[in-house]
């Protein structure tokens, strides 16, 4: 379908709109982000032994602005972001590159994702996926077979780093 449309806008009109876009965005961060307030709460808050990772097909750029307007830029161990792979989810590359970093097997890694492409992506590179569920999706939009679980609450996230 988008081929179909692809010359209906001119290449200058699309861009300055794409460009305007960045543009709100970048300024108006807040607006945007609707904040998982279980999982921001639980990166606040754990203190345990296991390391925490941000894996992320934005740039890191933009993942930094998010997080420090979350008040969790300081909390992950490592960031992997598009800016450090070639092939972006669903392809496992992001997920081996994040399991590399912290030194592990991808078999002793857990990913926590809450896209499709995401738990596609955390599955292939064999992490132990769960799907957090974050009022965007449901539980029927998962491939029940790739996922250990669904995520909920911050409960149910100290409970999956703890088993």
């Amino acid at each position: 379908m988008h081929e179909i449309y692809k010359d209906a806008i001119p290449m200058k009109m699309r861009n300055k709109i794409i460009e305007e876009f960045y543009q709100e965005y970048a300024q108006n961060t807040d607006k945007y982000i609707s904040e998982v307030s279980s999982t921001v709460k639980f990166v606040k808050n754990y203190r345990g032994p296991v390391k925490l990772g941000l894996v992320s097909v934005s740039s890191k750029q933009e993942i930094q602005k998010i997080l420090k307007f979350l008040g969790i830029a300081s909390r992950f161990d490592f960031i992997i972001s598009s800016d450090d792979v070639v092939n972006l989810k669903p392809d496992p590359e992001i997920y081996l590159t994040a399991a590399k970093l912290a030194n592990l097997n991808p078999e002793a890694c857990i990913a926590v994702e809450d896209s499709i492409i995401g738990v596609e992506s955390a599955y292939r590179a064999g992490f132990k996926t769960y799907a957090l569920l974050n009022g965007l999706n449901s539980k029927k939009d998962f491939d029940q077979s790739m996922i250990k679980g669904f995520i909920t609450s911050e409960k149910d996230l100290y409970a999956v780093l703890d088993s």
